[in-house]
């Protein structure tokens, strides 16, 4: 089974916790899961299958490490900043 390397951008808002429990639930086949949020949420702990994952500051360089999958629960104006970013890098 393939493993996919997934980044969650907006993972400390409320949608961004939902797609993180979805994902759990579904048992869905991942590698690396990066969460990225404002500088404000960076460092924060957020839980994953009894891991603890530490959320990033979302940047432009954020995407330079072969993510397969980019979920964006982030405000518009991020989403629509950011979302061309995560599509030029494959």
């Amino acid at each position: 089974m393939n493993k996919f390397n997934v980044a969650i951008v907006g993972a400390t808002g409320m949608v961004g916790r939902k797609m993180l429990e979805v994902l759990k639930e579904r048992n869905f086949a991942i590698n690396n899961l990066y969460a990225f949020a404002t500088s404000k949420s960076a460092g924060a702990k957020l839980k994953y299958d009894n891991q603890e994952i530490v959320v990033e500051e979302l940047t432009e360089n954020s995407f330079d490490r072969g993510i397969d999958i980019a979920l964006f629960s982030a405000g518009g104006s991020t989403s629509k900043k950011f979302a061309p970013i995560a599509a030029s890098k494959g």
